[in-house]
C-alpha cells in the first residue's frame, strides 16, 4: 500500500505541477492575437465587443437582412432563365458573392457567439465536475480513517482523476476572450486546490509526510 501511495503522490505532482506551470505561462503571457488579425477587421471588431447581447442583436439584424437577400434572389417558377438543380445552393452562393461584407460579418458574429457560449458551458462544467471530484477525495479521506483503506484510496484516486481532467488548461484561443480568461483562472485555482489536497492526502493516508521519508 505504501509503495502505491508514494507512486501516486509522485505522479500527482508531475501532473499538477506541469499543469500549473502551463497555466501561469498563459496568465503571464496573456491572450496572443494572430498576425493576420489586421487583415480581418470585422473579426477584431467582433472580438473586442464585451457585450454578448450587443453581438446577438447585430447578428439578428444581419441574419434578417441576409434572409431577405436570399428571398429576393430566389428565381420565380415562371422565370425562363431559371435552371434545374439545387437552386437553393445556387442562390445562396450567388447572394454571398454579391454581398461579401454582410456575410463575412454574419460568419464572424456566429463564430464569436458560439465560442462564448461554448466557453461559458465549459466554465460551468469545470466547476461542477471539479466540486464532485473534491467531494470524492474528501469522502476517500474519511473512509480511509474509518478502516476502509482500499475503498478510501480508490475514491480519492477517482476524485483526483476527475479534478485533473477538468483542471487541464484550455487549448488554444479562438475568441471569447473574457470567457477564456475566466476559464484559465478557474483551472489555475483548481490546480492549486488539487496540489494542496495532494499534500494533505500524503499526511492523511500515511500519518506522516511522504516528503520527509
Amino acid at each position: 500500500m505504501r509503495t502505491l501511495q508514494i507512486t501516486l503522490f509522485i505522479i500527482g505532482n508531475v501532473l499538477f505541477l506541469g499543469q500549473l506551470g502551463r497555466d501561469l505561462h498563459h496568465i503571464a503571457w496573456g491572450v496572443e492575437t494572430s498576425v493576420f488579425d489586421e487583415f480581418s477587421p470585422e473579426r477584431t471588431k467582433v472580438r473586442n465587443e464585451s457585450s454578448s447581447s450587443v453581438l446577438l442583436e447585430e447578428y439578428r439584424k444581419a441574419w434578417v437582412e441576409s434572409e431577405k437577400l436570399k428571398a429576393d434572389a430566389q428565381p420565380q417558377k415562371d422565370d425562363p432563365f431559371s435552371s434545374g438543380g439545387d437552386s437553393g445552393t445556387y442562390v445562396s452562393s450567388t447572394t454571398r458573392s454579391k454581398n461579401p461584407a454582410l456575410f463575412k460579418k454574419l460568419d464572424e458574429l456566429h463564430s464569436e457567439l458560439a465560442e462564448r457560449q461554448n466557453k461559458s458551458r465549459e466554465l460551468r462544467d469545470t466547476w461542477a465536475y471539479s466540486v464532485y471530484g473534491i467531494l470524492l477525495i474528501l469522502t476517500g479521506f474519511g473512509l480511509y480513517h474509518r478502516g476502509r483503506r482500499w475503498v478510501g484510496v480508490a475514491l480519492a484516486i477517482s476524485g483526483f482523476t476527475v479534478v485533473e481532467y477538468w483542471a487541464s488548461p484550455p487549448i488554444g484561443f479562438g475568441g471569447a476572450q473574457a470567457e477564456f480568461t475566466a476559464l484559465l483562472w478557474s483551472k489555475t485555482a483548481l490546480t492549486v486546490i488539487a496540489l494542496i489536497l495532494l499534500y494533505v492526502s500524503a499526511r492523511a493516508f500515511n500519518g506522516q509526510r511522504i516528503f520527509e521519508s
